[in-house]
Parts: C-alpha cells; structure tokens; sequence
C-alpha cells in the first residue's frame, strides 16, 4: 500500500471512476489507512462537494463500499461519515443526474436495512430527499449533554459548512465560463453589444463567488477564534484556575 497523505486520497479520488475495480481498490487503501479515518472521511465530503453532477454516485458507492467493508473490524469510519452522511447524501442526490437519484436511494435503503445507522437518521434524510426540506441536519450518533460553549463552537461549523456549501454551485458557473470570454480575434467581428453583455455577466457571477468566499472566510475566522478561546477555557480548567475568559 502507498503511504498515506491527504494529497495522495485527492489524487486517487480525482481519478475515481464508476467501475466496481476502482470502488473497490480505492476502498481497500481508505480502510487499510483506517488511523487516518477522520482525515479521509472529511477530506472525501470536501471532493463529493466538488465534483461535477455525474460523479457523485461514484464518491457515494465508495463510502459505501468503505462503510460496509470498515465495520467488521471497527466502527471508526461509521462513526465519521455519521457526521457527514446527512450534508453529503442529501447534496449528491440533488445535483446529481436524475437517472442517478434512484440508485443513490438504494444506498440509503440497504443502510438501513443492514441497521449500520439508526433509522431515524436515514429518514431525517429520505424526508429531505423527496420534500425538499432545507432543515438542519440530525445527528446519528446517540446526543451528550453539551455546555453553552460547545454549543455555540457547533453551530459556527454547521454554518460554515452552509457557507461552503452555498460556495460549490458557483465555483461550478464561474468553472464553466468560456475560456476564450476576454479573447477577440481579429478575424471575428463579434456583435459589441453581445460581447459586452457576456462580460458583465461573467463579472456578476465572479463577484457573487467572491463574496460567498469572503463570507466564508469571515466564518472561519470565527470559528477559528472560538476554538482557540475553547482550549484556553479547557486549559485552564485542567490547571485548576477557576477564571472566565471573555
């Protein structure tokens, strides 16, 4: 097995392809790497974001694949992907090809059957599925008392991930606009009006990406300065000193 790096899991995701040999190659190395398992798991839901309409199904017969295959051994990847599944199915299944939809409920139909996550979860995400709710996503994993703080820490990164979320489809138009939108070849005498109109949309849908980007940023930063004051909390609890950071 090659060594592990979350460089080398991008390339082999980028190279993912809906065949039962490259689901089930890939799988083996993911499992094999099973210390790595939060790293995997997450960097899989940033690459499913990503990639283009036709191969999301392949991302979500991988995990699959990994899911099944992990549990007999541990429970370290189903307990990862619990924390994603929700986020990850609901977005593979509304933008990917129709033709696909039905087997992507399939994968969730034999989930359930096969009792790997509670059923309650699996119909959290059905019922988002086919009524299109935009609700917030429902934990799989049995819920613990947790203080404000935490709290507060967990619901800057569900709105993160919005934010990133809400940033794929317009990387995907931004991706898509013509190579050549800023190239006038002498030899063509393009309408100016219509050239014109091409640039000023392309100038709307690169700003709306930037700004979905700056506002992501900004809630990282949040997120970043939360945590960072959660661990001194932390640290301070462990030391014994009894002081509220502000």
């Amino acid at each position: 097995m090659t060594t592990y790096s979350e460089e080398a899991l991008n390339q082999k995701l980028s190279r993912l392809v809906d065949t039962q040999d490259s689901i089930t190659v890939l799988s083996q190395w993911i499992i094999y790497h099973k210390k790595h398992a939060h790293t995997s798991v997450q960097t899989w839901a940033k690459e499913l974001l990503k990639a283009a309409p036709h191969r999301k199904l392949c991302y979500i017969y991988l995990a699959n694949d990994v899911i099944q295959n992990s549990r007999r051994k541990s429970d370290d990847f189903v307990k990862e992907f619990a924390k994603v599944w929700e986020v990850s199915l609901v977005h593979a299944y509304r933008n990917s090809p129709e033709k696909y939809q039905p087997k992507i409920l399939r994968i969730l139909n034999i989930l359930e059957d096969r009792n790997i996550f509670e059923a309650d979860f699996l119909h959290s995400i059905k019922r988002r599925i086919e009524t299109g709710e935009d609700t917030p996503p429902v934990t799989a994993l049995p819920s613990v008392p947790m203080d404000k703080d935490t709290k507060y820490i967990l619901s800057l990164s569900e709105s993160l991930k919005r934010h990133e979320i809400a940033c794929v489809p317009l990387a995907e138009k931004c991706n898509s606009l013509p190579s050549d939108l800023f190239s006038l070849p002498s030899s063509d005498h393009p309408d100016p009006e219509s050239v014109l109109n091409n640039l000023e949309n392309a100038e709307k849908e690169l700003e709306r990406y930037r700004e979905a980007l700056e506002r992501a940023g900004k809630e990282r930063g949040r997120l970043v300065e939360e945590l960072r004051k959660w661990v001194e909390r932390e640290e301070l609890r462990a030391s014994g000193v009894g002081l509220s950071l502000e």
